[in-house]
């Protein structure tokens, strides 16, 4: 490290809900030196911690994520703290699969919403028949006013790569056309997302499925 003795510099560094601010005055033990660094947690609240503190994620934040309503009367994990874990960890976390699709998109986790006892407070308990947290407009932020809770079917309909089409006056995703009108997904999606031919929403459900034969010949898909 440049300039601080032989630690390594964490500067910058993430750490579960910390990140990494600066490097402050070393702290002399029995054991030797310790490293201390200041950091920043999501919420914003800062705290000098040391570099074990820091690898073990311990403690994991400043006290936010704490509430009254983090765990069941059965001492487990509630699911409304799942899910707020879940949303934060989307937008902070590198390891999070979705991470680089929120980052890309610039989505965040809005200031209040940073201290769980807040979320829990806008949104309510998270309903057994709706369990995901859906924002109702996609390319948005985690906020009041544009999440509710969802079944999966509704987030799914949600999604930014969903399509809608148009059938009978009505908006339809393709899940949803397939399941009003009878006809398969898969060739629904075949014929109007990824067929070269030039198919109408009617003469994708109207036309029958033909053989196979037919099908590898290129006549249809």
């Amino acid at each position: 490290m440049a300039g601080r003795g032989r630690f390594s510099d964490l500067t910058g560094l993430q750490f579960g809900l910390w990140k990494v601010v600066k490097q402050e005055p070393s702290k002399k033990t029995r054991n030797g030196t310790m490293a201390l660094w200041l950091c920043r947690c999501f919420c914003a609240n800062e705290q000098v911690l040391n570099s074990t503190q820091l690898r073990l994620r311990r403690p994991a934040s400043c006290g936010c994520e704490r509430g009254a309503h983090r765990h069941t009367a059965q001492g487990k994990v509630s699911a409304t703290y799942r899910s707020w874990q879940g949303m934060i960890s989307r937008c902070t976390q590198p390891s999070n699969p979705g991470f680089k699709y929120y980052t890309k998109r610039g989505i965040t986790v809005c200031a209040r919403w940073r201290t769980f006892e807040n979320f829990f407070a806008d949104m309510g308990e998270r309903p057994t028949d709706k369990p995901t947290l859906d924002r109702i407009d996609n390319d948005g932020n985690y906020k009041p006013g544009n999440c509710r809770w969802a079944t999966r079917r509704e987030q799914a309909n949600n999604r930014m790569t969903n399509l809608v089409f148009e059938y009978k006056g009505s908006s339809y995703t393709l899940a949803d056309l397939a399941r009003f009108t009878g006809v398969s997904k898969e060739i629904l999606r075949s014929r109007l997302c990824r067929s070269k031919l030039p198919w109408t929403v009617d003469g994708a459900i109207s036309t029958p499925k033909l053989p196979k034969k037919q099908t590898r010949a290129g006549f249809y898909c």
